[in-house]
C-alpha cells in the first residue's frame, strides 16, 4: 500500500479515446474524467466519468454533447450535501435544462439533443445516471455485463414483449432512439446501481459508433487481455476497419489492484481477501465451544467444592474471552446482513442488461489474423512505406500461440500488430 496517503488518487487506471470515424466531418461525441481534488471529496462523491453523444444539424449536436459533459462535472462537484446518486442525477438534469436554454435562445440549436452516460466509482461503489443509448460496461472474472438499458426503438421494442425478441423486423431501424437530453422538456434519467467495485475490473463507456460495430463479446475478451491503453486504440481500430460510419469514443477505467487493502477505499476489495458468512459463523461456533468448556470448569470446581483459585480464574477468563468473543463474532455477521440487505435495498434499475462469456476463442484470433493478413494485402497493393519489423515481430509470436493452442497470447499479439498497422497507415496519409 502506498504510505504517503494518496491512494484515493489512484484508485483507477483511466485510457479515453475519441475519433471522428470515417464517414463523419466533424466529432459530436464529447468526454470528460473529473477525478476528486481531495481524499475527502473521494470518499464523498469518488472519480466521475461521463459520455455524450450529439444529435443535430451542423454543430449542433456538438454544442449539445459539450454543454451536456461540462454542465455535469460543474453541477456534481458543487453538490457535496447530496448522496452521490442524487448528486449525478440532478446534473443530469442541470445539463438538460442548460442545453433547452440555448437551444431557445438560438435557432440554429433548435432541438438539438445528446445521450449521456455519467459514471461514479466512489468507495461506496459505482453508480450510473443514463440517458439515450451510449453504453456502460463492466468486465469481472472474464464475464463482460452491459449494465445500462438502450433507450432505443429496437430495445423498447424487445422489453415491450409484443414482439419476440429474435423476431423483430429487420426494417425497424436502429438508430432511432427514445430518449435524449434537450429535444424533450420532460426528461426521465435511469440510475444503475450501486455496483460492487473489485480490484481488476474493467468499468467501459462508449458511444454507439463502438457498440455499432464491435461485439459484446469481443469487447469483453480485448479488456481481458489488453492493458487500458492498447485496449482503447485497438478498439476504435476495430470500428473504424469495419466502416467507421459514426463518431467513436471509448473511456475505460480499470480498478487498480494495489488498493484493495486501503482504509480509503473500503468499498474496493479483493474478493479473497473479504471474510465470508461462513467464516464468521465458524469462528463464532469455537467460540461458542470454549465458553461453554469455561462455563463447565466452573461448574465442575462448584460440583466438586474444588478451592483452587487458579481453577477458578482459568474457568472466568475462558468464559469471558471466548463469550465475548462468540458475541462480538455473531454481532459483525448480523451487521454484515443488515448492511447487505440496506445496499440491496437501494439498488437503482435492473442491470445487467446483457451479460456474455469474454473467455478469450479462436475464433476472434482467427478474426484478427484475418485483419492483419488484409492490412498486409492493402499496404503491398497502394505500396505503403512501412517499418515492419515491430508488425512482424507480433504476428510470429501470434502464429506461434495459435499453434500452442494459447488464443489469449494470439490475441494479444495479433491486437498490437493491428494497432501498429493503423498507426503506420496515419503516418503514410500525412506524408501524402
Amino acid at each position: 500500500m502506498n504510505q504517503n496517503g494518496d491512494n484515493w488518487k489512484n484508485v483507477v487506471r483511466v485510457s479515453a479515446r475519441t475519433n471522428v470515424g470515417l464517414r463523419r466531418a466533424n466529432n459530436q461525441d464529447s468526454h470528460t474524467i473529473a477525478l476528486a481534488s481531495s481524499r475527502q471529496q473521494f470518499r464523498k462523491h469518488g472519480h466521475l466519468f461521463v459520455v455524450a453523444d450529439g444529435m443535430g444539424a451542423h454543430a449542433a449536436g456538438e454544442l449539445a454533447s459539450k454543454i451536456a459533459v461540462d454542465a455535469i462535472s460543474l453541477s456534481y462537484s458543487k453538490r457535496n450535501s447530496e448522496s452521490v446518486s442524487e448528486a449525478l442525477q440532478n446534473s443530469v438534469y442541470d445539463a438538460h435544462k442548460q442545453i433547452r436554454t440555448q437551444s431557445e435562445q438560438d435557432e440554429a440549436f433548435h432541438d438539438m439533443g445528446t445521450t449521456i452516460d455519467a459514471l461514479v466509482i466512489s468507495p461506496q461503489g459505482a453508480v450510473i445516471a443514463h440517458v439515450g443509448d451510449s453504453r456502460v460496461y463492466r468486465l469481472r472474472d472474464r464475464v463482460y455485463e452491459q449494465l445500462t438499458f438502450d433507450h432505443s426503438l429496437v430495445w423498447e421494442i424487445r422489453a415491450s414483449g409484443k414482439i419476440p425478441r429474435d423476431k423483430i423486423p429487420a426494417y425497424i431501424p436502429k438508430n432511432v432512439i427514445t430518449r435524449s437530453l434537450g429535444p424533450s422538456e420532460n426528461l426521465k434519467v435511469d440510475l444503475e446501481g450501486p455496483f460492487s467495485i473489485r480490484s481488476g475490473d474493467y468499468f467501459l463507456m462508449c458511444s454507439d459508433g463502438l457498440s455499432g460495430k464491435v461485439e459484446d463479446v469481443e469487447m469483453g475478451q480485448i479488456l481481458s487481455i489488453l492493458p487500458p491503453e492498447y485496449a482503447t486504440e485497438l478498439l476504435i481500430n476495430l470500428a473504424n476497419l469495419r466502416g467507421g460510419p459514426d463518431n467513436i469514443t471509448v473511456v475505460l477505467a480499470q480498478v487498480n489492484a494495489s488498493l484493495e487493502d486501503s482504509p480509503e477505499t473500503p468499498g474496493i476489495l479483493r474478493p479473497e481477501k473479504a471474510i465470508s458468512g461462513r467464516t464468521f459463523s465458524l469462528l463464532a461456533l469455537i467460540c461458542l465451544i470454549f465458553a461453554l468448556l469455561g462455563l463447565a470448569l466452573s461448574g465442575y470446581s462448584l460440583f466438586t467444592d474444588l478451592h483452587s483459585s487458579w481453577a477458578n480464574i482459568a474457568a472466568a477468563i475462558i468464559t469471558l474471552f471466548f463469550g465475548g468473543g462468540f458475541f462480538l463474532l455473531a454481532g459483525r455477521e448480523i451487521s454484515n446482513e443488515r448492511m447487505a440487505d440496506d445496499n440491496h435495498s437501494h439498488q437503482f434499475g435492473r442491470a445487467p442488461y446483457v451479460r456474455v462469456n469474454a473467455t478469450p476463442t479462436p475464433d476472434f484470433a482467427g478474426e484478427l489474423a484475418t485483419m492483419v493478413q488484409q492490412l498486409r494485402d492493402a499496404a503491398k497493393g497502394e505500396q505503403w512505406v512501412i517499418h515492419w519489423d515491430e508488425i512482424d515481430h507480433h504476428e510470429q509470436f501470434a502464429e506461434a500461440a495459435v499453434q500452442a493452442e494459447d488464443f489469449s497470447k494470439a490475441i494479444y499479439h495479433y491486437s498490437l500488430a493491428i494497432n501498429c498497422m493503423m498507426r503506420e497507415l496515419k503516418k503514410q496519409n500525412k506524408r501524402k
